[in-house]
Formats: C-alpha cells, sequence, structure tokens
C-alpha cells in the first residue's frame, strides 16, 4: 500500500504543477486581454463543447471515467 501511496502523492504533484501552469498561463491572458468581455469569453465557454468529443475518446483510450472529462474545469476556463 505504501507504494500505491507514493505513486498518488508523485501523480498529486504532477498534476498540481500542471495546474499551475495554467493559472500562469491565465494570469497572462488576463494581462494581454484589454475588457471585461475578453476576460469572460463566452464563445470559449461554449467551444468547450465540440473538443469534449476529443475528450471523450481520449478517456476511453485511457481508461478514464469520460464523465471526468466531458465537463470543463468551470473555474479554470471562467478564469481564463
Amino acid at each position: 500500500m505504501a507504494e500505491v501511496r507514493a505513486e498518488f502523492d508523485a501523480l498529486d504533484r504532477q498534476i498540481v504543477a500542471l495546474l499551475a501552469d495554467r493559472l500562469h498561463y491565465i494570469d497572462e491572458a488576463a494581462r494581454i486581454k484589454q475588457s471585461r468581455d475578453q476576460v469572460r469569453d463566452e464563445a470559449r465557454m461554449l467551444s468547450w463543447k465540440p473538443r469534449s468529443s476529443t475528450s471523450w475518446k481520449h478517456s476511453i483510450a485511457s481508461g478514464t471515467p469520460p464523465r471526468l472529462t466531458q465537463q470543463p474545469p468551470g473555474p479554470l476556463v471562467q478564469r481564463s
């Protein structure tokens, strides 16, 4: 069990590092965007649906439950 927990911990560190990278780029986008309309991009929020079919295929191929990849990561997409 200790080995499995160590793997969980390693994966969690990778996930957190990826989220930190994404947040960095969100901050960069906010710096570049000139108006609130550009910050809250409804078209980008709606564009998640077509991309979700690709996510679904990747989910199936990787063994990840598709329900985990079908919805946009709301706070992250909204923040960007």
